[in-house]
């Protein structure tokens, strides 16, 4: 008997898991390589027969995959710090702030996100984009505005980039 019930991740503690994750694979996630692959983490999800896990509607934006509430849902884990000199001056920094370490999550989980991480994060930004773009299944019949249909994901065969 376990002490603690495995569950699935919130979105602020995904979202924490997969910045530090890269940030370990020397890889700076910016907010647009992020949502990229956060939208990667449920497509592998659906493409495993299983639900998405980030809880997010998709839609196709104009640069790619994006959904309501999901800038208002990071900014709340994000933690500001500013440095100031003694002229005054000062550098500002965000970086978010301590989330799971993917521990308490359900394993088959925290394998797929690291998995996406592995795979994907370290892609130059407009490979990753051109990847989504091309390679998902949700976004081959996708028209800008429109929710995304991830159960078309369910059928890919398309292999990530540099696998042949």
């Amino acid at each position: 008997m376990t002490l603690f019930k495995k569950r699935e991740p919130d979105l602020g503690d995904l979202a924490a898991y997969v910045v530090e994750s890269a940030r370990g694979r020397s890889v700076t996630v910016n907010h647009g390589r992020l949502v990229l692959l956060l939208y990667l983490v449920d497509v592998e999800r659906v493409r495993s027969r299983r639900e998405p896990v980030t809880g997010v509607a998709w839609e196709l934006g104009r640069r790619g995959p994006t959904a309501q509430g999901l800038d208002r849902t990071l900014r709340a884990h994000i933690a500001r710090e500013k440095e100031s000199t003694q002229w005054g001056r000062g550098t500002a920094r965000e970086s978010f702030r301590d989330g799971s370490r993917g521990d308490d999550w359900i394993v088959g989980t925290k394998l797929l996100v690291d998995g996406v991480v592995r795979t994907y994060a370290g892609l130059d930004l407009d490979e990753l984009r051109a990847y989504v773009e091309t390679q998902t299944g949700p976004m081959a019949e996708a028209v800008e505005g429109e929710l995304l249909r991830l159960a078309l994901a369910r059928d890919d065969r398309r292999r990530p980039p540099g696998r042949s």
